[in-house]
């Protein structure tokens, strides 16, 4: 008995809502055109862009010990400057306690539009021994201790610099190129 009861007032609400009429649509508004303000130009994922170098390299050699390994390829080493985060070709090729020579290379520079043409790709020591990587990306944090995290396409990455940390600011585009041995 409370069935057809519950039909018959839902039939009754549905069809008291499609009796009102819907009102007339309003005409669109014409387009109104803004001034075009200058902006920081983004380059996306997968645009071709050139670093091409504004400052001068900031080279750094030390000896750590690794303390963590990502599989995908990151390992995270601690010396007496602190904690750094640097891209190898195989995580699985390190183990926690090794010890390891770091050496990095830093510099500022700026991305541009490539010239048409064959592209050009980052120079690296490939002549010496060790694993090798290449991140360009901006400064996203300065540290006072002498790191600096910068963005890459698979996670940021802590790198030390030996110049002044004052001429690195958040923003600006760097450079990082990193070698790790056994030491």
């Amino acid at each position: 008995m409370h069935r057809p009861g519950r039909l018959l007032l839902l039939a009754t609400l549905v069809a008291g809502c499609t009796t009102a009429a819907a009102p007339p649509p309003r005409p669109a508004p014409p387009p109104v055109e803004e001034p075009a303000v200058p902006g920081e130009r983004i380059l996306l994922q997968g645009e071709p862009a050139a670093f091409v170098p504004t400052g001068i390299e900031d080279r750094s050699a030390t000896m750590a010990r690794i303390v963590g390994v990502d599989i995908r390829g990151r390992i995270t080493v601690e010396s007496e400057r602190g904690p750094v985060e640097v891209w190898v070709s195989d995580g699985m090729g390190y183990h926690f306690g090794q010890a390891v020579e770091i050496t990095m290379w830093v510099r500022t520079g700026k991305l541009e539009t490539p010239p048409a043409g064959p592209a050009t790709s980052p120079t690296l020591p490939l002549r010496e021994a060790g694993d090798h990587s290449v991140v360009i990306g901006r400064v996203l944090s300065v540290s006072p201790r002498g790191t600096i995290t910068v963005e890459s396409v698979r996670g940021p990455v802590r790198v030390w610099v030996t110049r002044e940390s004052g001429r690195y600011r958040a923003g600006d585009y760097i450079e990082v190129r990193a070698r790790v041995r056994p030491s």
